[in-house]
Protein backbone atom coordinates (compact mmCIF):
# COMPACT_ATOMS: atom_id res chain seq x y z
CA UNK A 1 0.00 0.00 0.00
CA UNK A 2 1.11 3.85 -0.26
CA UNK A 3 2.03 5.39 2.74
CA UNK A 4 -1.03 7.46 2.76
CA UNK A 5 -3.68 4.61 2.37
CA UNK A 6 -1.63 2.55 4.45
CA UNK A 7 -1.35 4.71 7.38
CA UNK A 8 -5.57 5.20 7.50
CA UNK A 9 -5.93 1.65 6.95
CA UNK A 10 -3.50 0.74 9.91
CA UNK A 11 -5.04 3.68 12.43
CA UNK A 12 -8.72 2.49 11.78
CA UNK A 13 -7.61 -1.12 12.49
CA UNK A 14 -5.61 -0.47 15.34
CA UNK A 15 -8.38 1.95 16.95
CA UNK A 16 -10.73 -1.46 16.13
CA UNK A 17 -7.48 -3.44 18.37
CA UNK A 18 -7.90 -5.27 14.91
CA UNK A 19 -5.50 -8.02 14.37
CA UNK A 20 -3.61 -7.00 11.33
CA UNK A 21 -3.58 -9.25 7.99
CA UNK A 22 -0.08 -8.88 6.19
CA UNK A 23 -0.84 -8.77 2.31
CA UNK A 24 1.41 -11.52 -0.24
CA UNK A 25 3.58 -9.84 -2.31
CA UNK A 26 0.63 -10.13 -5.04
CA UNK A 27 -1.95 -8.33 -3.05
CA UNK A 28 0.12 -6.09 -1.90
CA UNK A 29 0.70 -5.16 -5.68
CA UNK A 30 -3.11 -5.17 -6.59
CA UNK A 31 -3.74 -2.70 -3.58
CA UNK A 32 -0.96 -0.44 -4.22
CA UNK A 33 -1.68 -0.34 -8.54
CA UNK A 34 -2.78 3.31 -9.42
CA UNK A 35 -4.73 2.05 -11.87
CA UNK A 36 -8.58 3.50 -12.26
CA UNK A 37 -10.21 -0.22 -12.71
CA UNK A 38 -8.31 -3.09 -11.83
CA UNK A 39 -8.08 -7.30 -11.90
CA UNK A 40 -6.43 -9.74 -9.44
CA UNK A 41 -6.76 -12.57 -11.96
CA UNK A 42 -5.43 -16.15 -10.23
CA UNK A 43 -5.79 -19.59 -9.13
CA UNK A 44 -7.47 -21.31 -6.94
CA UNK A 45 -6.20 -19.52 -3.34
CA UNK A 46 -4.29 -17.70 -4.39
CA UNK A 47 -5.70 -14.60 -2.17
CA UNK A 48 -7.83 -12.67 -4.71
CA UNK A 49 -11.00 -12.79 -2.95
CA UNK A 50 -8.99 -11.37 0.02
CA UNK A 51 -7.46 -8.89 -1.64
CA UNK A 52 -10.59 -7.45 -3.15
CA UNK A 53 -12.28 -7.32 0.13
CA UNK A 54 -8.77 -5.39 1.47
CA UNK A 55 -9.69 -2.44 -0.73
CA UNK A 56 -13.16 -2.92 0.42
CA UNK A 57 -12.17 -2.54 3.62
CA UNK A 58 -9.59 0.65 3.05
CA UNK A 59 -12.10 2.56 1.08
CA UNK A 60 -14.77 2.18 3.59
CA UNK A 61 -12.55 3.64 6.16
CA UNK A 62 -10.15 6.25 4.34
CA UNK A 63 -12.97 7.51 2.55
CA UNK A 64 -15.40 9.46 4.81
CA UNK A 65 -19.26 8.97 3.96
CA UNK A 66 -18.53 7.08 0.73
CA UNK A 67 -20.70 4.38 -0.65
CA UNK A 68 -19.64 1.09 -2.23
CA UNK A 69 -20.58 -1.80 -3.87
CA UNK A 70 -19.83 -5.99 -3.57
CA UNK A 71 -20.92 -8.73 -4.99
CA UNK A 72 -20.93 -11.94 -7.13
CA UNK A 73 -23.60 -13.28 -9.79
CA UNK A 74 -25.14 -15.45 -7.56
CA UNK A 75 -26.39 -14.63 -4.03
CA UNK A 76 -25.82 -17.99 -1.90
CA UNK A 77 -22.10 -18.38 -3.61
CA UNK A 78 -21.46 -14.24 -2.63
CA UNK A 79 -23.17 -14.97 1.14
CA UNK A 80 -20.75 -18.48 1.53
CA UNK A 81 -17.61 -16.93 0.09
CA UNK A 82 -17.03 -13.25 -0.62
CA UNK A 83 -18.77 -11.97 2.52
CA UNK A 84 -17.36 -14.57 4.76
CA UNK A 85 -13.80 -13.30 3.85
CA UNK A 86 -15.49 -9.70 4.39
CA UNK A 87 -16.36 -10.70 7.82
CA UNK A 88 -12.93 -12.46 8.42
CA UNK A 89 -11.17 -8.89 7.92
CA UNK A 90 -13.10 -5.98 8.77
CA UNK A 91 -12.82 -5.52 12.62
CA UNK A 92 -16.11 -6.01 14.16
CA UNK A 93 -15.87 -3.17 16.24
CA UNK A 94 -15.92 -0.66 12.87
CA UNK A 95 -19.51 -2.23 11.70
CA UNK A 96 -22.20 0.37 12.87
CA UNK A 97 -25.10 -1.94 10.86
CA UNK A 98 -25.32 -4.98 9.40
CA UNK A 99 -28.37 -5.37 7.50
CA UNK A 100 -28.08 -9.07 5.13
CA UNK A 101 -32.42 -8.39 4.58
CA UNK A 102 -31.62 -5.26 2.40
CA UNK A 103 -27.84 -6.34 1.50
CA UNK A 104 -26.76 -2.93 3.60
CA UNK A 105 -23.42 -2.45 6.12
CA UNK A 106 -22.43 0.72 7.65
CA UNK A 107 -19.13 1.35 8.74
CA UNK A 108 -17.12 4.12 10.93
CA UNK A 109 -14.48 5.25 8.93
CA UNK A 110 -11.10 7.02 9.93
CA UNK A 111 -13.24 9.95 10.98
CA UNK A 112 -15.79 8.62 12.58
CA UNK A 113 -18.16 9.34 9.84
CA UNK A 114 -20.12 6.62 8.36
CA UNK A 115 -19.53 4.87 4.70
CA UNK A 116 -21.61 2.98 3.65
CA UNK A 117 -21.36 -0.83 1.87
CA UNK A 118 -24.27 -2.04 -0.35
CA UNK A 119 -23.91 -5.95 -1.19
CA UNK A 120 -25.62 -7.77 -4.44
CA UNK A 121 -26.09 -10.43 -6.22
CA UNK A 122 -25.26 -9.20 -10.62
CA UNK A 123 -28.10 -11.11 -11.74
CA UNK A 124 -30.05 -8.73 -12.52
CA UNK A 125 -29.05 -5.13 -14.15
CA UNK A 126 -32.26 -3.42 -12.85
CA UNK A 127 -30.53 -3.68 -9.32
CA UNK A 128 -27.91 -1.09 -10.37
CA UNK A 129 -30.37 1.45 -10.99
CA UNK A 130 -30.46 4.53 -9.32
CA UNK A 131 -27.16 3.77 -7.28
CA UNK A 132 -24.58 6.93 -7.22
CA UNK A 133 -20.82 4.88 -5.95
CA UNK A 134 -17.69 5.64 -4.50
CA UNK A 135 -16.55 2.31 -5.74
CA UNK A 136 -17.38 -1.16 -7.13
CA UNK A 137 -16.11 -4.59 -6.26
CA UNK A 138 -16.80 -8.05 -8.96
CA UNK A 139 -15.94 -11.40 -7.26
CA UNK A 140 -15.22 -13.95 -9.49
CA UNK A 141 -16.09 -11.50 -12.40
CA UNK A 142 -15.64 -14.30 -14.72
CA UNK A 143 -19.11 -15.57 -14.35
CA UNK A 144 -20.47 -11.88 -14.96
CA UNK A 145 -21.89 -10.27 -17.91
CA UNK A 146 -19.72 -7.35 -19.32
CA UNK A 147 -23.11 -5.43 -19.12
CA UNK A 148 -22.67 -4.76 -15.41
CA UNK A 149 -19.21 -3.80 -16.00
CA UNK A 150 -20.31 -0.93 -18.06
CA UNK A 151 -22.79 0.12 -15.82
CA UNK A 152 -20.97 -0.13 -12.78
CA UNK A 153 -18.95 2.19 -14.48
CA UNK A 154 -21.89 4.34 -15.09
CA UNK A 155 -22.97 5.01 -11.70
CA UNK A 156 -19.30 6.00 -10.32
CA UNK A 157 -20.49 9.06 -10.18
CA UNK A 158 -20.57 10.07 -5.85
CA UNK A 159 -19.04 13.19 -5.03
CA UNK A 160 -17.34 11.15 -1.92
CA UNK A 161 -14.68 8.13 -2.68
CA UNK A 162 -11.86 7.07 -5.07
CA UNK A 163 -14.36 6.15 -8.38
CA UNK A 164 -12.38 3.29 -8.63
CA UNK A 165 -13.30 -0.30 -9.56
CA UNK A 166 -11.88 -3.48 -9.48
CA UNK A 167 -12.35 -7.26 -9.88
CA UNK A 168 -11.65 -10.92 -8.82
CA UNK A 169 -11.49 -13.80 -10.77
CA UNK A 170 -10.36 -17.28 -12.09
CA UNK A 171 -8.58 -16.87 -15.45
CA UNK A 172 -10.88 -16.64 -18.05
CA UNK A 173 -10.13 -17.92 -22.02
CA UNK A 174 -8.60 -15.16 -23.58
CA UNK A 175 -12.06 -14.57 -25.44
CA UNK A 176 -13.60 -13.10 -22.48
CA UNK A 177 -14.48 -9.68 -21.75
CA UNK A 178 -11.85 -9.65 -18.97
CA UNK A 179 -9.13 -10.15 -20.95
CA UNK A 180 -9.89 -8.28 -23.59
CA UNK A 181 -10.73 -4.87 -21.52
CA UNK A 182 -7.65 -5.53 -18.86
CA UNK A 183 -5.17 -6.97 -21.22
CA UNK A 184 -5.72 -6.99 -25.13
CA UNK A 185 -6.98 -3.46 -24.97
CA UNK A 186 -3.54 -1.51 -23.45
CA UNK A 187 -5.36 1.01 -21.87
CA UNK A 188 -3.25 2.70 -19.31
CA UNK A 189 -6.62 2.89 -17.38
CA UNK A 190 -7.04 -0.99 -16.97
CA UNK A 191 -4.33 -3.12 -14.86
CA UNK A 192 -4.21 -6.83 -14.09
CA UNK A 193 -2.13 -9.09 -11.71
CA UNK A 194 -1.83 -12.25 -11.73
CA UNK A 195 -0.77 -14.73 -9.35
CA UNK A 196 -0.78 -18.28 -8.86
CA UNK A 197 -1.66 -20.73 -6.02
CA UNK A 198 2.00 -20.81 -4.89
CA UNK A 199 2.28 -17.08 -4.49
CA UNK A 200 0.13 -17.47 -1.05
CA UNK A 201 2.23 -18.63 1.68
CA UNK A 202 -0.76 -18.87 3.91
CA UNK A 203 -2.21 -22.20 2.21
CA UNK A 204 -1.37 -25.48 4.08
CA UNK A 205 1.21 -26.92 2.02
CA UNK A 206 -1.30 -30.12 2.18
CA UNK A 207 -4.12 -28.45 0.09
CA UNK A 208 -0.94 -27.49 -2.55
CA UNK A 209 0.01 -31.18 -2.63
CA UNK A 210 -3.66 -32.37 -3.39
CA UNK A 211 -3.84 -30.21 -6.16
CA UNK A 212 -0.59 -30.97 -7.36
CA UNK A 213 -1.49 -34.76 -7.43
CA UNK A 214 -5.28 -34.64 -8.32
CA UNK A 215 -4.47 -31.81 -11.53
CA UNK A 216 -2.36 -31.68 -14.63
CA UNK A 217 -2.26 -30.36 -17.85
CA UNK A 218 -4.65 -27.53 -18.68
CA UNK A 219 -6.39 -27.50 -15.19
CA UNK A 220 -3.30 -26.72 -13.71
CA UNK A 221 -2.22 -24.19 -15.70
CA UNK A 222 -5.58 -22.07 -15.69
CA UNK A 223 -6.28 -23.11 -11.77
CA UNK A 224 -3.26 -23.22 -10.30
CA UNK A 225 -0.58 -21.29 -12.55
CA UNK A 226 -2.86 -18.40 -13.00
CA UNK A 227 -2.62 -18.30 -16.72
CA UNK A 228 -5.21 -17.15 -18.96
CA UNK A 229 -7.97 -20.11 -20.37
CA UNK A 230 -8.28 -20.25 -24.34
CA UNK A 231 -10.94 -22.18 -26.00
CA UNK A 232 -9.37 -25.52 -27.58
CA UNK A 233 -11.10 -26.62 -30.57
CA UNK A 234 -8.47 -28.53 -32.39
CA UNK A 235 -5.32 -30.51 -31.68
CA UNK A 236 -3.05 -28.14 -30.90
CA UNK A 237 -0.24 -27.24 -33.91
CA UNK A 238 2.44 -26.36 -32.14
CA UNK A 239 2.33 -29.14 -29.23
CA UNK A 240 6.17 -29.13 -28.68
CA UNK A 241 5.62 -25.78 -26.98
CA UNK A 242 6.39 -26.08 -23.01
CA UNK A 243 5.85 -23.15 -20.94
CA UNK A 244 8.66 -23.51 -18.92
CA UNK A 245 11.23 -23.46 -21.57
CA UNK A 246 9.37 -21.11 -23.99
CA UNK A 247 8.05 -18.74 -21.64
CA UNK A 248 10.40 -16.05 -19.71
CA UNK A 249 9.57 -13.45 -16.94
CA UNK A 250 9.06 -9.99 -19.03
CA UNK A 251 10.63 -8.54 -15.77
CA UNK A 252 14.14 -10.23 -16.38
CA UNK A 253 14.24 -8.73 -20.20
CA UNK A 254 16.85 -6.53 -20.56
CA UNK A 255 14.90 -4.33 -23.61
CA UNK A 256 17.71 -3.71 -26.01
CA UNK A 257 17.66 -0.39 -28.56
CA UNK A 258 16.55 -2.20 -31.92
CA UNK A 259 13.53 -4.44 -32.36
CA UNK A 260 11.62 -5.54 -34.82
CA UNK A 261 8.04 -6.38 -35.14
CA UNK A 262 5.21 -8.79 -37.65
CA UNK A 263 2.36 -7.28 -38.24
CA UNK A 264 -1.28 -8.81 -39.70
CA UNK A 265 -3.28 -6.18 -41.25
CA UNK A 266 -7.16 -6.60 -41.31
CA UNK A 267 -9.73 -4.66 -40.29
CA UNK A 268 -11.80 -7.04 -38.02
CA UNK A 269 -8.72 -8.39 -35.71
CA UNK A 270 -5.41 -6.82 -36.95
CA UNK A 271 -2.81 -8.04 -34.84
CA UNK A 272 1.21 -6.96 -34.13
CA UNK A 273 4.12 -8.58 -32.37
CA UNK A 274 7.18 -7.05 -31.19
CA UNK A 275 10.81 -8.81 -30.75
CA UNK A 276 14.03 -8.48 -30.68
CA UNK A 277 16.94 -10.87 -31.31
CA UNK A 278 19.86 -11.30 -28.78
CA UNK A 279 23.67 -11.59 -29.25
CA UNK A 280 23.49 -15.38 -29.93
CA UNK A 281 20.43 -15.11 -32.52
CA UNK A 282 17.54 -16.32 -29.94
CA UNK A 283 14.77 -14.08 -30.75
CA UNK A 284 12.88 -12.85 -27.93
CA UNK A 285 8.90 -12.16 -28.39
CA UNK A 286 8.26 -9.19 -25.82
CA UNK A 287 5.08 -7.76 -26.62
CA UNK A 288 2.03 -8.06 -28.55
CA UNK A 289 -1.66 -6.07 -30.22
CA UNK A 290 -4.96 -7.37 -31.48
CA UNK A 291 -7.32 -4.82 -32.29
CA UNK A 292 -11.01 -5.01 -33.23
CA UNK A 293 -12.87 -3.31 -35.62
CA UNK A 294 -9.62 -0.90 -36.84
CA UNK A 295 -9.01 1.16 -39.87
CA UNK A 296 -5.33 0.53 -40.91
CA UNK A 297 -4.49 4.67 -40.11
CA UNK A 298 -6.30 4.04 -36.43
CA UNK A 299 -4.49 0.12 -36.23
CA UNK A 300 -0.88 2.29 -37.14
CA UNK A 301 -1.25 4.90 -34.98
CA UNK A 302 -2.12 2.30 -31.95
CA UNK A 303 1.31 0.34 -32.59
CA UNK A 304 2.99 3.65 -33.00
CA UNK A 305 2.18 4.45 -29.33
CA UNK A 306 2.42 1.74 -27.93
CA UNK A 307 5.82 2.34 -29.54
CA UNK A 308 6.12 5.61 -27.23
CA UNK A 309 4.51 4.44 -24.10
CA UNK A 310 6.31 1.25 -23.21
CA UNK A 311 9.74 1.68 -25.28
CA UNK A 312 10.38 5.18 -25.86
CA UNK A 313 14.71 4.10 -26.24
CA UNK A 314 14.04 1.42 -28.34
CA UNK A 315 13.17 2.05 -32.01
CA UNK A 316 11.27 -0.53 -34.33
CA UNK A 317 14.17 -0.76 -37.48
CA UNK A 318 11.73 -3.18 -39.68
CA UNK A 319 8.01 -3.87 -39.98
CA UNK A 320 7.74 -7.27 -41.63
CA UNK A 321 4.25 -7.72 -42.99
CA UNK A 322 2.06 -9.78 -45.33
CA UNK A 323 3.68 -9.68 -48.86
CA UNK A 324 0.44 -9.34 -50.34
CA UNK A 325 0.38 -5.46 -49.04
CA UNK A 326 -2.73 -3.82 -51.74
CA UNK A 327 -5.88 -4.68 -50.41
CA UNK A 328 -8.18 -3.57 -53.67
CA UNK A 329 -12.01 -3.64 -53.87
CA UNK A 330 -14.18 -2.23 -56.61
CA UNK A 331 -14.55 0.77 -54.72
CA UNK A 332 -11.10 0.84 -52.86
CA UNK A 333 -7.58 0.20 -53.18
CA UNK A 334 -5.36 1.03 -50.49
CA UNK A 335 -1.58 0.28 -50.49
CA UNK A 336 -0.89 -0.92 -46.72
CA UNK A 337 3.10 -0.17 -47.14
CA UNK A 338 2.70 2.83 -48.09
CA UNK A 339 0.25 3.96 -45.44
CA UNK A 340 2.94 2.15 -42.63
CA UNK A 341 5.51 4.77 -44.68
CA UNK A 342 3.17 7.66 -43.68
CA UNK A 343 3.28 6.81 -40.01
CA UNK A 344 7.41 6.35 -39.98
CA UNK A 345 7.49 2.65 -40.25
CA UNK A 346 9.59 0.33 -42.22
CA UNK A 347 7.80 -2.01 -44.15
CA UNK A 348 9.41 -5.27 -45.29
CA UNK A 349 7.28 -7.79 -46.87
CA UNK A 350 7.78 -11.21 -45.24
CA UNK A 351 7.93 -13.37 -48.67
CA UNK A 352 9.04 -16.64 -46.58
CA UNK A 353 6.33 -18.88 -48.43
CA UNK A 354 3.45 -20.47 -47.30
CA UNK A 355 1.75 -20.78 -43.84
CA UNK A 356 3.07 -24.30 -43.85
CA UNK A 357 6.56 -23.02 -44.09
CA UNK A 358 6.00 -20.55 -41.58
CA UNK A 359 4.59 -23.24 -39.31
CA UNK A 360 7.70 -25.37 -40.03
CA UNK A 361 10.54 -22.70 -39.15
CA UNK A 362 8.14 -21.69 -35.69
CA UNK A 363 8.31 -25.20 -34.99
CA UNK A 364 12.12 -25.50 -35.28
CA UNK A 365 13.19 -22.91 -33.64
CA UNK A 366 10.95 -24.07 -30.70
CA UNK A 367 13.09 -27.64 -30.85
CA UNK A 368 16.51 -25.99 -30.85
CA UNK A 369 18.66 -24.74 -28.36
CA UNK A 370 20.92 -22.42 -28.34
CA UNK A 371 23.47 -21.72 -24.97
CA UNK A 372 20.61 -24.04 -23.26
CA UNK A 373 17.97 -21.44 -24.19
CA UNK A 374 15.61 -22.32 -27.30
CA UNK A 375 15.96 -19.95 -30.68
CA UNK A 376 12.36 -18.53 -29.75
CA UNK A 377 11.44 -17.75 -26.64
CA UNK A 378 7.80 -15.48 -25.51
CA UNK A 379 7.41 -12.90 -22.64
CA UNK A 380 5.30 -13.68 -19.81
CA UNK A 381 3.72 -10.62 -21.18
CA UNK A 382 1.98 -11.86 -24.50
CA UNK A 383 -1.03 -14.04 -22.83
CA UNK A 384 -2.64 -14.23 -26.08
CA UNK A 385 0.54 -15.65 -27.72
CA UNK A 386 1.11 -17.84 -24.97
CA UNK A 387 -2.53 -19.50 -25.20
CA UNK A 388 -2.14 -19.60 -29.45
CA UNK A 389 0.76 -22.08 -28.77
CA UNK A 390 -0.76 -23.66 -25.56
CA UNK A 391 -3.77 -24.98 -28.29
CA UNK A 392 -5.53 -21.80 -28.95
CA UNK A 393 -4.14 -22.25 -32.48
CA UNK A 394 -4.99 -25.31 -33.95
CA UNK A 395 -6.12 -27.75 -36.73
CA UNK A 396 -9.50 -28.40 -37.37
CA UNK A 397 -10.96 -32.19 -37.51
CA UNK A 398 -9.40 -33.30 -40.23
CA UNK A 399 -5.90 -31.84 -39.68
CA UNK A 400 -5.02 -30.23 -42.98
CA UNK A 401 -6.43 -26.57 -41.97
CA UNK A 402 -5.95 -23.95 -38.95
CA UNK A 403 -8.92 -23.26 -37.28
CA UNK A 404 -10.33 -19.33 -37.69
CA UNK A 405 -10.32 -17.59 -34.86
CA UNK A 406 -8.72 -14.71 -32.88
CA UNK A 407 -4.92 -16.93 -32.36
CA UNK A 408 -4.67 -17.36 -36.35
CA UNK A 409 -4.37 -13.11 -36.46
CA UNK A 410 -1.65 -13.42 -33.47
CA UNK A 411 0.40 -16.06 -34.40
CA UNK A 412 -0.20 -14.67 -38.31
CA UNK A 413 1.84 -11.57 -37.40
CA UNK A 414 4.31 -13.87 -35.51
CA UNK A 415 5.11 -15.91 -38.69
CA UNK A 416 5.96 -12.99 -41.15
CA UNK A 417 8.21 -11.92 -38.42
CA UNK A 418 10.21 -15.41 -37.92
CA UNK A 419 10.41 -15.67 -41.66
CA UNK A 420 11.57 -11.92 -41.57
CA UNK A 421 14.07 -12.52 -39.59
CA UNK A 422 15.25 -16.44 -40.39
CA UNK A 423 14.79 -16.20 -44.33
CA UNK A 424 15.44 -18.95 -46.40
CA UNK A 425 16.08 -21.67 -43.41
CA UNK A 426 14.52 -24.62 -45.20
CA UNK A 427 12.93 -25.31 -48.94
CA UNK A 428 9.59 -26.53 -49.35
CA UNK A 429 9.75 -29.54 -51.59
CA UNK A 430 7.13 -28.32 -54.99
CA UNK A 431 5.03 -32.30 -54.52
CA UNK A 432 4.73 -31.46 -50.91
CA UNK A 433 4.60 -29.40 -47.65
CA UNK A 434 7.37 -31.22 -46.55
CA UNK A 435 10.95 -28.69 -45.47
CA UNK A 436 14.08 -29.78 -45.86
CA UNK A 437 17.71 -27.00 -45.24
CA UNK A 438 18.42 -24.81 -48.08
CA UNK A 439 22.15 -24.18 -48.83
CA UNK A 440 21.92 -21.01 -47.74
CA UNK A 441 20.83 -22.10 -44.25
CA UNK A 442 23.82 -24.86 -43.85
CA UNK A 443 25.89 -22.33 -43.01
CA UNK A 444 23.58 -20.26 -40.81
CA UNK A 445 22.26 -23.65 -39.21
CA UNK A 446 25.57 -24.94 -38.35
CA UNK A 447 26.58 -21.25 -36.62
CA UNK A 448 23.57 -21.78 -34.10
CA UNK A 449 23.30 -25.87 -33.71
CA UNK A 450 20.01 -26.21 -35.46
Amino acid sequence: MGMGRKSALLTALEEASAVTYTPTQKQREFLEHPAKFRAFVGGVGSGKTTAGCMEVIRCLVQYPGSVGLMGRKVWRDFYQTTLAVFYELIPPAIILRDDKEIGYIMVRSCSGEPSHLFLRSFDDPKKLEGMNLGFFFIDEAVEVDEEFFKRLIGRLRHPVGPRRGWIASTPPPTSHWIFKRFVASHNPNYAVIQASTYDNPYLPQDYIKTLEENFGGEFKQRFILGHWGFDREGAPVFPNFDPSIHVVKHEELDIPEVLYRGIDFGFRNPAAVWGYMDEWGRLIIIDEFLGEMMTIDAFLHKLASIDQTHYPHSRVIADYHDPHSTYKTDLVWIDRAEAMRRHGFVPIAASGGSVEYGITVISRLLDTLVMRHPLLRISSKCNLLIEAFMGGYCWDETGKHIVDSVYTHIMDALRYLVVGLYPKIFKTSSSSKTTEPSRYALSYMETFKF
